[in-house]
């Protein structure tokens, strides 16, 4: 898919053990540098990840659905721009409400 030029991005945490630290976050786009570091390991336990499967990575769909959302579990491929936050006003100071 990658040589398509189809951004792929994963849907689990992917961490090969030894050494047992994340490769693959949830969100984060495979690149080919990925793909070439996880064949050059030195390693058969690759947690979050199944050999005759693959890797688990989000569909065109579910990325279509989720842009333009706020949650943190909904990333997209490709990142929208950084838009400054405007700065919070102060809320009157009133006793509790019901």
């Amino acid at each position: 898919m990658i040589a398509n030029g189809r951004e792929v991005v994963s849907a689990m945490f992917v961490i090969p053990y030894p050494p047992g630290f994340p490769v693959l976050v949830p969100g984060q786009v495979i690149s080919e540098e990925i793909m070439a570091f996880m064949q050059a390991l030195d390693t058969r336990e690759i947690h979050g990840y199944r050999p005759e499967l693959g890797f688990r990575v989000f569909t065109e769909k579910a990325l279509l659905a989720t842009a333009g959302t706020t949650s943190t579990a909904a990333v997209t491929a490709t990142p929208e721009p950084t838009v400054p936050a405007e700065a919070p006003t102060e809320a009157p100071a009133s006793g509790p409400t019901e």
